[in-house]
């Protein structure tokens, strides 16, 4: 699936159902650099290598981050979790390699 300018989108919010989101578009979007994600779980290796994200918000519905969601995202400096977080587990490896990670609220 290509969507025309995809490519130039800078911030990206997945609220409700992941499995529902097609995630194969965001390989295609290449100056993403703010996600926000509420859903109940965020999948392993999702975001995995995203070169250019920098700002993460973890919704209040998410429970689970499963293993590499978040890995190797090189310039990542910021995940914020929503104040009335629900989350359960981060599993292994979900921000391994995320050297520039500095703030974490």
């Amino acid at each position: 699936m290509n969507i025309n300018g995809i490519e130039n989108i800078r911030t990206l919010k997945i609220e409700g159902d992941i499995d529902s989101f097609p995630v194969e578009l965001i390989d295609q979007m290449n100056t993403l650099e703010r996600v926000g994600i509420d859903t109940e779980r965020i999948p392993s290796s999702i975001f995995d290598g995203r070169r250019n994200i920098k700002y993460i918000e973890i919704g209040e519905k998410v429970k689970r981050i499963e293993k590499e969601a978040f890995a190797k995202c090189k310039e990542l400096i910021s995940v914020t979790f929503h104040e009335n977080s629900t989350l359960e587990i981060i599993e292994e490896y979900a921000f391994q390699d995320c050297a520039k990670l500095s703030t974490i609220t």
